[in-house]
């Protein structure tokens, strides 16, 4: 198995949100109380 790092893209965003859903919605860490979804996540990804 190969593993590859690489800067994110835009394409990116759902499979990202799905581990970051997680986090905001069981943990305190991200600091955020509400889920956002993709459109507002789209735009911090180059």
């Amino acid at each position: 198995m190969e593993i590859m790092i690489r800067t994110a893209a835009a394409g990116d965003a759902e499979a990202l949100l799905n581990i970051y859903a997680w986090y905001v919605r069981h943990t305190a860490i991200t600091l955020k109380k509400d889920w956002e979804g993709v459109s507002h996540f789209n735009p911090r990804l180059p």
